[in-house]
């Protein structure tokens, strides 16, 4: 179970970060699908729980192959893309080491964090409709973040 989803994650994102598309529009669109994957298979965040728990316990099997088949690429091309940005003067200079985690946990906690924060905002996060302000709220919070305001855009880079 955890190959198949993990192995649809890594397909899906690099289809992405393969592509031709300017730095910019790449990396929104990589988040974008990521945030996708993640929204279309709300099992993933409670899987990635359980592994870094028994990781963290020592007792997980399966952490250093996703790691090394799954985790470490991605990052690894993500962390690429970002270098790439940041030496065309598209990005601000960030450590990837520090902003992919927290971009990553945006995403990933929204949907662990869904029982909870249904409690506490009183609406269900998980309604499309919750779904879709949120994928919106998570690309102009790291297009904030990381993209340099472009010349003669007062506005930035939103998507």
């Amino acid at each position: 179970m955890l190959d198949h989803a993990f192995s649809g994650l890594k397909s899906t994102v690099f289809q992405v970060l393969d592509g031709a598309q300017p730095t910019r529009e790449k990396f929104l669109t990589y988040l974008g699908t990521y945030f996708d994957f993640v929204a279309a298979n709300q099992i993933y965040p409670k899987l990635m729980q359980r592994e870094m728990m028994r990781a963290r316990e020592g007792q997980s099997p399966h952490i250093d192959k996703l790691i090394k088949n799954y985790f470490q690429p991605i990052y690894m091309r993500v962390g690429e893309l970002l270098r790439k940005g940041i030496a065309e003067g598209e990005f601000r200079p960030v450590d990837p080491a520090h902003f992919i985690p927290s971009m990553i946990s945006m995403i990933v906690f929204y949907f662990s964090s869904a029982p909870v924060m249904q409690k506490i905002v009183r609406f269900n996060p998980l309604a499309p409709e919750r779904i879709a302000e949120r994928r919106a709220a998570v690309l102009d919070f790291v297009s904030a973040a990381l993209f340099r305001p472009e010349v003669g855009n007062s506005q930035g880079a939103r998507s």
